[in-house]
């Protein structure tokens, strides 16, 4: 189960011929609960991952939750943060309109550290697309 109560098993199926490299996850859990929190944030750093290689908005909205505040979203290709959930979704809703393709999207340098009620989360993520021509 996803932090957003959505089934996280639905996040790992196959996506075809795109290149895809997911690098070992560096943890060490010292109980099932911290195994599953891991593994939870792992399926959603997935879902964003397989997302974006889709091009697909309603994958991408399904990992937010979308009441909290402050909800914030740094686009590495914007030049400014987006500030809540109606200015989120219409990014996510653009991506296919801006983006032609996102032909490799690499997983690298996972590492998760669940601490209690939280957790931290670091990841590389390499990735080559092409803007849609005008």
């Amino acid at each position: 189960m996803l932090p957003n109560g959505t089934e996280a098993s639905s996040c790992n199926r196959p996506l075809g011929s795109r290149k895809m490299k997911k690098s070992q996850v560096t943890m060490s859990p010292t109980s099932n609960a911290q195994a599953d929190v891991t593994n939870s944030i792992r399926d959603v750093i997935e879902t964003y991952r397989s997302g974006f290689l889709e091009l697909d908005p309603s994958r991408l909205a399904s990992i937010w939750d979308h009441e909290h505040q402050p909800l914030i979203y740094v686009a590495q290709e914007k030049g400014e943060p987006l500030y809540g959930w109606p200015a989120i979704e219409s990014y996510l809703r653009a991506l296919p309109e801006h983006l032609e393709i996102i032909s490799t999207m690499n997983l690298d340098q996972l590492s998760i550290n669940p601490m209690g009620q939280m957790a931290v989360a670091f990841f590389h993520v390499p990735s080559f697309g092409q803007a849609q021509r005008t």
